[in-house]
């Protein structure tokens, strides 16, 4: 059955299939390629041996689907200056792609040691949903080509809804993702049928030899199939894959809940951090009101600023006081850089008496948001959880819909706040940095 979009048409899959072998996927495609485009044939690479590929998985740490390993024992990639051989898309060879994993392991770590969540996170999206977990990059996503950043390859940490082994886009620029393939041979066959229908095409260059313009859907100035990444997956996923509900979300409390003399200290530390840091944010507002002013937030340091008026402010806010203040204060009026240093020595006092002394986000700068952030009038300590001998949770009062969670390490002796995360259904928390929230 061809499904349409427009003047573009896929074969469409309405159901899971056993799919063919990908020796023979890989025979149709290079056959297709020798009647419409055997100039480009030269660019794949011949195939790597077994031993190469468990030499490439025990260096890299990781295990390839079969399909994958299979693949790669018939072509090692592509050249890598070349029009890419999978619907424009390039074959990266072992040894890219184990660049690509260490880049996305480093990164990473990177992240998991700040004291902050990424927003690049918060703005991925998976189709189908819950397939693919809501991460810019994760190193269970292995690259099997990289362009410029933005890459497709085999997922081997799915989310809920979602198959390891599921062929992905993901990337720099890659924030809307979709599951292409339930796997490396599905995709491999889907390609090399689409090809024998007719219904992708590739237009050689006039001017670069060897080289195409357009590899995609017929009729299209596509370059690629990142261009279509939506239809071909809404044509290529079982129609059951595809109309999944999204996962529930079961509610986690880690370790023991305790009481006593343990619990009372970690609760002076939490309320402690919070109230100094309520004082703090209070004391810069009477300085420099800044919703007077017409902001909700002001973040600055030595090299520079970022200012957002009220009616950004993602916490809805007084009508009152967004009639007064319709109209945000020229820089002129706000003092820019005078109180830096002495903001910033006070909020590294605060750290030095409550916090573990890892690399904090924006502990450089002035940062003001209204409402305030802490409100030590409301937000207590709730309840506390041990989840190791070194390792406690504490959790506060809601406010405005959100619990924050604080992680206490013991170091020399002493109860320290490492980390604060937020959630709405203490199924999710998200890092956040204890400078009010924001990411790093």
């Amino acid at each position: 059955m061809i499904f349409g979009f427009g003047k573009s048409f896929f074969i469409q899959r309405k159901k899971d299939r056993k799919p063919a072998s990908v020796a023979r996927s890989w025979e149709r495609i290079e056959a297709w390629f020798q009647t419409h485009a055997p100039e480009l044939l030269s660019n794949l690479h011949a195939g790597a041996s077994a031993e190469e590929i468990a030499a490439f998985e025990a260096a890299a740490e990781v295990t390839l689907p079969d399909p994958v390993r299979e693949s790669y024992q018939i072509h090692n990639g592509q050249e890598e200056i070349a029009t890419g051989m999978l619907i424009g898309e390039p074959l990266d060879t072992l040894e890219r792609i184990g660049s690509g994993i260490q880049y996305s392991r480093e990164y990473r770590k990177e992240y998991e040691e700040s004291d902050a969540y990424s927003s690049l996170d918060e703005e991925s999206t998976s189709y189908p949903v819950d397939a693919i977990r809501r991460l810019y990059f994760n190193p269970g996503w292995i690259s099997l080509g990289d362009w410029d950043g933005n890459c497709y390859g085999v997922d081997l940490d799915p989310g809920p809804n979602g198959v390891s082994g599921q062929v992905i886009n993901f990337g720099r620029d890659e924030d809307h993702k979709y599951v292409l393939a339930l796997s490396w041979a599905h995709f491999l066959e889907d390609i090399a049928d689409e090809l024998e229908a007719g219904s992708l095409e590739v237009r050689m260059s006039e001017t670069e030899k060897g080289f195409a313009e357009s590899f995609g859907r017929r009729g299209h100035n596509d370059q690629a199939l990142h261009r279509f990444y939506r239809e071909w997956s809404l044509a290529k996923l079982p129609k059951a894959f595809q109309n999944q509900k999204p996962a529930p979300r079961v509610a986690v409390f880690p370790g023991k809940e305790i009481t006593g003399p343990l619990a009372e200290e970690a609760r002076v530390v939490v309320e402690g951090f919070i109230a100094a840091m309520s004082d703090y944010e209070q004391h810069w507002l009477r300085i420099r009101p800044i919703h007077k002013l017409g902001y909700h937030l002001v973040i600055e340091d030595e090299d520079g600023h970022r200012l957002e008026p009220l009616y950004m402010s993602k916490v809805k806010l007084p009508e009152a006081l967004l009639e007064t203040s319709s109209e945000a204060a020229p820089l002129s009026r706000m003092q820019m850089k005078v109180h830096v240093k002495e903001a910033v020595a006070g909020y590294r006092a605060i750290l030095q008496q409550f916090c573990t002394p890892r690399k904090r986000s924006m502990d450089g700068a002035l940062v003001q948001c209204f409402p305030p952030k802490y409100m030590k009038s409301r937000e207590r300590v709730t309840q506390v959880r041990q989840v190791a001998d070194d390792q406690l949770l504490v959790y506060t009062t809601p406010v405005r819909d959100s619990t924050s969670r604080y992680h206490l390490k013991q170091v020399d002796g002493r109860w320290l706040i490492d980390l604060r995360d937020e959630t709405e259904d203490h199924a999710e928390f998200v890092k956040t940095s204890l400078l009010f929230g924001f990411s790093g």
